[in-house]
């Protein structure tokens, strides 16, 4: 059992972009931590940040040198452009900081090797931020999952609108979006290396890729498919939608992320369907907020000894996921 005691962090965060924004908010709402410091080069969104947060205190910093690791901050949530992930880490790293760092984990497995040094071990000073581990939905799927026969097949659907891809286009779909589910896959097969790896991408006449498709087998004879996709109109649809079907040799369950609802079919019972979060609708605001505060309050336990990382949230983790993205990114000829 875990004996190490709980302290009181000091927070700094590198990036206050999108992601950035929500990951600032939760920290500014939690008791558990003092929120320090915001990193960010960009002109715009330092002047939203200062204009949040200035007024509690938080310092501002504008560039990626080396004033801000001088300082007394112990942990920090690294959620700038993923061609920095490894730099930014590496740095605060090296300077004995607790890190979080956004998916993925870098370009390469290559880049992320570079960090290989500075992981610590009980209690470990590097989590991920693979934030469908910690929501409300998978955690209960999880539970869902535990009584039952083993998973042999996983089917993961994915889908944004098409802005996202004037929005990002140093990102490919399997990077930006279909990390997610490789990640998730990886925590719900016990075998982590498949023995095929198949992915296609489809074009769109202008030559970006809007869909991406993926297969996964392993020595099991487990299998995983997935599909993520810029393929809604724009305005036409809510932003997001979600989903994982998984089936045994007797039961099937469906999981809607963004609707918060489990349906389970098995020879044992009649279909059932239930909601995991008890508000009348959930948006991916909510949604976001709710997994992003479970994944801060996680990784305080995990930096401070309390609890073991995740399976999925490790740096180990980490590379054989990112080894699956380069692997899929060179058959489906994105790279």
């Amino acid at each position: 059992m875990k004996s190490y005691v709980k302290s009181r962090h000091k927070i700094g965060l590198v990036g206050f972009g999108g992601i950035g924004q929500q990951h600032a908010k939760v920290i500014a709402e939690s008791q558990n931590c003092e929120f320090t410091a915001i990193v960010e080069i960009n002109d715009a969104n330092r002047s939203l940040a200062l204009h949040l947060y200035g007024a509690s205190g938080v310092q501002m910093f504008s560039d990626f040198g080396s004033e801000f690791i001088e300082t007394e901050i112990d942990t920090w949530i690294v959620a700038s452009d993923t061609k920095t992930h490894v730099s930014m880490a590496k740095k605060l790293l090296s300077a004995g900081k607790n890190v979080l760092l956004e998916k993925p984990i870098g370009l390469s497995v290559a880049e992320a090797m570079e960090l290989k040094d500075f992981i610590k071990n009980e209690p470990t000073n590097f989590m991920m931020g693979h934030i469908l581990l910690f929501s409300d939905e998978f955690i209960a799927l999880s539970a869902t999952l535990q009584n039952r026969s083993p998973i042999q097949s996983v089917e993961f659907r994915r889908y944004r609108e098409k802005w996202h891809m004037e929005k990002y286009p140093n990102d490919t779909l399997f990077s930006l979006i279909m990390v997610h589910d490789l990640y998730t896959a990886f925590n719900l097969m016990p075998e982590n290396k498949p023995i095929q790896i198949q992915g296609q991408a489809h074009f769109t006449n202008g030559g970006k890729a809007d869909l991406a498709m993926a297969q996964l087998s392993w020595k099991s004879g487990q299998l995983a498919s997935f599909v993520a996709g810029f393929v809604h109109p724009n305005g036409s649809t809510p932003e997001v939608h979600d989903s994982l079907i998984a089936h045994g040799e007797d039961w099937i369950i469906t999981l809607e992320y963004f609707n918060s609802s489990i349906t389970i079919e098995s020879t044992e019972s009649k279909a059932s369907k239930f909601k995991i979060f008890n508000g009348e609708t959930d948006s991916s605001s909510t949604f976001m907020s709710r997994a992003l505060t479970n994944q801060f309050n996680a990784f305080l336990d995990v930096i401070d000894g309390v609890t073991d990382i995740t399976i999925g949230a490790s740096y180990q983790d980490a590379l054989v996921v990112q080894d699956w993205i380069e692997q899929l990114t060179q058959k489906s000829n994105l790279g």
